[in-house]
């Protein structure tokens, strides 16, 4: 264990918890990259296949698609990267993880309803 990360399961108490974060967002990076490689590649195929015999506003279609699924999984893997960086560097716990943790400490799993008993 790092000095940084000793640091940080000593701000965070439990070391088992600070783990568990960790390992949330490690997956969720990795899954961004596994994303992004895939639409990198079902991009580089589409323009593997220029010219294609597509009439024209289908094949600009597929490409225009697949650019726009490339797009979306360079920012997903932006947003997984920077979350995992500054938890690892800053120990900053992304806010929908810190609700996650607030509701297990509670023991709720959410806002009970009212309705219905009296």
């Amino acid at each position: 264990m790092s000095e940084r990360t000793r640091g940080h399961s000593q701000l965070f108490g439990a070391g088992s918890e600070h783990e568990r974060i960790g390992k949330i967002l490690r997956d969720a990076f990795d899954a961004a990259l596994l994303e992004r490689n895939t639409a990198s590649e079902a991009f580089e195929e589409v323009l593997g296949e220029i010219p294609s015999w597509l009439p024209y506003p289908d094949g600009t279609q597929r490409i225009r698609n697949a650019s726009s699924a490339l797009s979306v999984a360079r920012e997903k893997l932006s947003v997984a990267m920077m979350r995992l960086r500054e938890f690892e560097e800053l120990g900053i716990i992304p806010e929908d993880l810190k609700r996650r943790t607030a509701k297990k400490e509670n023991g709720s799993s959410g806002p009970k309803s009212l309705c219905g008993s009296r």
